[in-house]
């Protein structure tokens, strides 16, 4: 609950400083460029339907597209795309007919080699989504619309920067092919399971022949949108009023900075701790 109010608060902070920012930049300039949110959630259960009809119609404020729509932004402009990973049950049971009821379109990232399985990946007994269900293959089929896109998460949802090139390639195409025998339509959109992905992991989606692939962090500034690698930041039905609100405008976009700088604090730490050690003092003399 601490790390959760301190970074609230960061992102109170941060948003205040953004909209300086920008105050400036349109002073400068005569408008400033489209910037976008793009929303991630994962499992919608039937206890959390509730506070996600409530985020909807908080979303319906905004200008709502597919989280790989590049074309016809205006200049000025704030958008906001909703995406859901995994292809869990919940969400075809709980969330999608909110969102058509609401006209809110989406993108659903489906784990090809899970289809109609419980979620292998998830094997810790105590995660909230150890129980949940992919959707089947006929599922899958009976839920096209034209409010909803269909994207990979890959067939196995392992992590692809700890795969070699040649499985890693097998993970885009396979996947990507069984999908669109499945829909018989295009997939170009790919969401890297646990957000993880690196240069070679982008160039092989790039060969693949994704044109949109969707990491799990904002990138700043919101406006660089860049037709390929898209950020996106973390939702939850869970979420406060207040917490959903900063999300949507942006607020958490300061996120991977904060990460990175808690990852080399605690790479600092856990060096002076070792060193400090008698392990240490064996090594170093």
């Amino acid at each position: 609950m601490i790390n959760r109010f301190v970074k609230l608060f960061i992102s109170i902070l941060f948003l205040a400083g953004y909209k300086c920012y920008c105050a400036v930049y349109h002073s400068i300039r005569k408008k400033s460029p489209a910037t976008l949110v793009v929303l991630t959630y994962h499992a919608i259960t039937s206890n959390q339907r509730l506070n996600f009809v409530r985020q909807m119609d908080m979303l319906k404020k905004y200008h709502l597209i597919f989280s790989d729509t590049r074309i016809d932004l205006n200049a000025g402009r704030h958008y906001v795309a909703v995406t859901f990973d995994d292809g869990f049950e919940s969400v075809v049971e709980n969330a999608l007919p909110e969102l058509v009821k609401r006209g809110i379109p989406a993108t659903l990232f489906i784990p090809s080699g899970h289809l109609g399985q419980r979620p292998g990946w998830i094997t810790n007994l105590n995660n909230t989504n150890f129980n949940e269900s992919v959707m089947s293959p006929g599922r899958l089929q009976s839920i096209q619309s034209d409010l909803l896109k269909i994207g990979s998460h890959s067939v196995t949802h392992r992590s692809l920067t700890q795969l070699q090139e040649q499985e890693t390639m097998k993970e885009l195409v396979d996947s990507k092919m069984k999908l669109e025998t499945l829909l018989h339509d295009k997939i170009t959109s790919f969401s890297f399971p646990y957000g993880a992905y690196n240069t070679t992991v982008l160039k092989l989606a790039k060969k693949a022949g994704y044109t949109s692939v969707f990491c799990s962090w904002p990138i700043f500034p919101l406006s660089r949108m860049n037709g390929f690698l898209i950020g996106r930041t973390p939702a939850s039905p869970d979420d406060t009023a207040l917490e959903f609100r900063l999300k949507i405008m942006g607020a958490y976009q300061w996120l991977p900075v904060g990460i990175s700088l808690k990852r080399k604090v605690y790479t600092v730490l856990k060096f002076n701790n070792f060193a400090g050690s008698p392990s240490a003092k064996r090594i170093w003399g």
